[in-house]
């Protein structure tokens, strides 16, 4: 196990949580969270468990990619904690991991973290599961701006009231993805619907060319919930493409809000 600490930013570079994702036994990352710590976090081939770069793998399969056992799979948890402890001016990040089809479910991984310290964050439906969260993080996605107009404004409203019951929650704010078409309108939908508003914003300094992708995963990272306010014959934006995937991998409730009568 690599036990250095966080990398030292190069010149002009601002601090970034430690990048915190799962891998298997072989150090082979080329799946889920594994490619983005390589591509943008500097994950080591080979480095399975530990510290690289600026990311700390956790193994939850074996290098034949078969899924650990719950025993062994908390044990790994277990050391990273103790880890993340014992750099207390380190922060770390951890990406929802684990919870792809035929591992384990949100519910199983979420409480392997319960006793994270508190420079350890964890995805918002990870705090969820364990109670530190009581609201819907519901990310709005509107490229056509629609939500500038008030009837589109009262049918998302309408929307919300149908279904934060069946979401087991009243309390709930809104996101956007900065530097995405449509922002503009939500903060001012934020305010009318009284509820917090949050624009999330990766670091430009450390991610460069690739801040507006950061910044789509990191909101996801954010949220529980994305509503796509589109029009089914609307052409598909390389963004939505990539929003929708990162939602997808990362086990958010998606919906569409198409045009209302």
């Amino acid at each position: 196990m690599n036990t250095s600490a966080q990398r030292k930013p190069v010149a002009g570079e601002a601090a970034e949580p430690v990048f915190v994702f799962g891998t298997n036994v072989a150090g082979v990352h080329d799946e889920g969270t594994a490619v983005a710590a390589t591509r943008f976090h500097g994950a080591t081939a080979g480095v399975w468990n530990g510290m690289a770069g600026n990311s700390y793998a956790i193994p939850y399969r074996s290098s034949d990619r078969k899924l650990l056992g719950a025993k062994h799979l908390s044990e790994y948890v277990a050391t990273f904690l103790e880890f993340a402890k014992s750099h207390p001016a380190t922060i770390f990040r951890v990406a929802r991991f684990g919870c792809e089809k035929d591992a384990y479910l949100d519910r199983d991984m979420a409480p392997l973290f319960r006793n994270a310290p508190s420079n350890c964050a964890i995805p918002a439906l990870w705090q969820r599961e364990i109670g530190r969260l009581d609201t819907s993080n519901i990310i709005i996605y509107d490229p056509l701006i629609r939500l500038a107009n008030a009837e589109w404004r009262t049918h998302l409203k309408a929307y919300l009231a149908i279904n934060l019951p069946l979401w087991g929650t009243e309390k709930y704010q809104l996101l956007s993805i900065s530097n995405t078409r449509g922002v503009s309108a939500i903060p001012q939908t934020a305010e009318e619907y009284g509820c917090k508003y949050r624009e999330i914003k990766a670091n430009k300094a450390y991610y460069k060319e690739h801040t507006e992708q950061a910044s789509e995963m990191l909101t996801v990272w954010h949220g529980t919930h994305l509503i796509n306010i589109t029009d089914p014959d609307q052409t598909t934006l390389p963004s939505h493409v990539r929003i929708l995937t990162s939602a997808t991998r990362d086990g958010l409730f998606i919906d569409d809000l198409g045009p209302h009568r």
